[in-house]
């Protein structure tokens, strides 16, 4: 009984941990959303064509979509967090299997995000080379 309720809290202890780390991974992506916005907005004084702007503004309404989706996320995340801790106060009105759901849930959308994000920066770094190379020819 002992060994089953340590293995109990550290299995708890694990989906804070998880949790919080998630936490913080999503407080750096925010940080990374913010100067690629940046550098765009440095940028934007090269864009001489109405296409080149159309695809500016497009990662620009990307980066926008991914401030909110992040704020959404870290809110979801903090709240996750403050009913586990509450789960291993021994609150009786959080459910164990419910908060289990929702971990893997989280689980599973972190995983997407980050993906998403490989494949959003991939691209934009893809078209801030575009506008060096065009800039390089005209010079």
């Amino acid at each position: 009984m002992i060994v089953q309720k340590k293995m109990s809290q550290d299995t708890n202890s694990h989906y804070l941990f998880e949790n919080k780390s998630w936490i913080r991974l999503v407080e750096f992506l925010i940080q990374e959303n913010t100067i690629m916005k940046t550098r765009l907005s440095e940028v934007m004084y090269q864009i001489q064509d109405r296409e080149t702007l159309a695809i500016a503004e497009h990662f620009q309404d990307r980066f926008c979509i991914k401030d909110d989706v992040f704020e959404h996320l870290i809110n979801d995340l903090e709240i996750e967090y403050k009913k586990w801790y509450l789960y291993n106060k021994k609150d009786p009105k959080v459910s164990l299997k419910e908060m289990k759901l929702t971990h893997l849930g989280h689980r599973i959308d972190m995983e997407r995000l980050e993906q998403a994000l490989d494949v959003l920066k991939k691209d934009y770094n893809t078209f801030l080379s575009t506008l060096e190379s065009s800039n390089d020819s005209i010079n």
